[in-house]
């Protein structure tokens, strides 16, 4: 079926960042992670309607003061954007460690519109995922404007189950970084700053 297909394009982009991040570093991991996210979402629901214009990964930085954009799918790139944590239905996912699911972002007071601003892009409804790892939020997986229509419980329970392995693997991989900053500086105090949990 269509959501076969889909889940099984989600684990191919997911095994693709995996090993594209092993010699090219995080972004890789990330963006690759993003792709694989979205072509389950886009493929494998496809036959229901589900076709999302956009989507971006974000992590912690700053001790978890604040979100960073590190990777996004669209006709409006945002990678390097940041939003203090909490702000926004992005940052509220982060800050709560809930899915969140808003089909029109109108009604919702949180909804931030600097990132439209900034983007030219117009949000109409939101899927979040939090990327949570040994009970620590990592960051959040944002999925924009489904165009058959608004997105469904079902659509936000297939993202909160893809997302899992992905907090895994980015975890993962900035401890896998740290560890080769270590071997750099040779101290082993330097290999755990800069990885941020909320």
């Amino acid at each position: 079926t269509s959501y076969d297909v889909g889940i099984m394009l989600g684990l191919k982009g997911f095994c693709a960042a995996i090993i594209g991040g092993m010699s090219n570093g995080i972004g890789t991991v990330l963006g690759g992670l993003l792709l694989g996210i979205l072509e389950a979402l886009g493929a494998g629901l496809i036959a229901a309607g589900l076709d999302a214009e956009a989507g971006s990964l974000w992590l912690a930085e700053s001790e978890g003061r604040e979100i960073a954009c590190h990777a996004c799918v669209g006709p409006h790139p945002i990678t390097g954007l940041r939003l203090p944590t909490g702000e926004g239905i992005v940052g509220r996912s982060v800050r709560d460690n809930l899915g969140q699911s808003v089909l029109d972002v109108a009604k919702d007071p949180d909804h931030s519109q600097l990132l439209d601003a900034q983007s030219g892009f117009v949000t109409r409804s939101i899927l979040c995922a939090p990327l949570i790892s040994r009970g620590r939020t990592l960051g959040v997986v944002e999925i924009i404007n489904r165009r058959g229509g608004p997105f469904t419980q079902v659509d936000l329970h297939l993202l909160l189950t893809l997302v899992e392995p992905c907090a895994i693997a980015i975890e993962n991989a900035m401890l896998f970084q740290r560890a080769e900053q270590l071997t750099i500086t040779d101290d082993p105090k330097q290999a755990v700053k800069g990885v941020d949990f909320i």
